[in-house]
């Protein structure tokens, strides 16, 4: 897969400003998620690349983020409203940073789980990059697996702030 984090943090960006009007930067990895329960989005890639990317963060910023990119009030939003937008976001990632793998590259429709003490794992794939993005105070953590041929696992414990 072989994307860098510059690469990630960049398109993060993007994604950011286009859809929220917001800029976003790189954090230390280790920093971590507050404000449980958590929610996390992931993309599947398939094809030339075997992986997938992840989007984890609180779900109280996963309701603000909603709020912002449908122009609701925060009380408004529903939890369809959070799953629809953070889905979004994590399918936005995942196709542009599909771009930067080999191709042909197919991503899969968005996965959302929300809740504490959940784990999402690619069974026989290791990560990649881990990301912790930083925007307006907020943290969000980007992490790509790619399947590895020596059957390794790669997860994301949502309890965790590192993959």
């Amino acid at each position: 897969m072989m994307v860098t984090e510059n690469e990630i943090v960049d398109v993060s960006n993007a994604v950011w400003q286009a859809m929220l009007g917001m800029e976003a930067y790189a954090l230390d990895p280790l920093t971590p998620l507050t404000g449980g329960p958590f929610v996390t989005a992931t993309v599947l890639i398939t094809d030339a690349v075997e992986g997938g990317v992840t989007l984890h963060m609180s779900a109280s910023l996963g309701r603000a983020l909603a709020a912002l990119m449908f122009c609701v009030e925060p009380g408004a939003v529903t939890a369809e409203d959070m799953i629809d937008a953070i889905g979004e976001l994590a399918n936005m990632l995942g196709g542009n940073l599909k771009a930067l793998m080999r191709q042909p590259a197919r991503l899969s429709l968005p996965l959302v789980t929300e809740g504490n003490n959940y784990k999402v794992s690619f069974p026989g794939a290791i990560v990649m990059n881990h990301v912790a993005l930083g925007f307006e105070g907020h943290v969000a953590h980007i992490v790509l697996h790619e399947r590895d041929d020596v059957e390794l696992l790669g997860s994301y414990e949502s309890q965790r702030s590192v993959a």
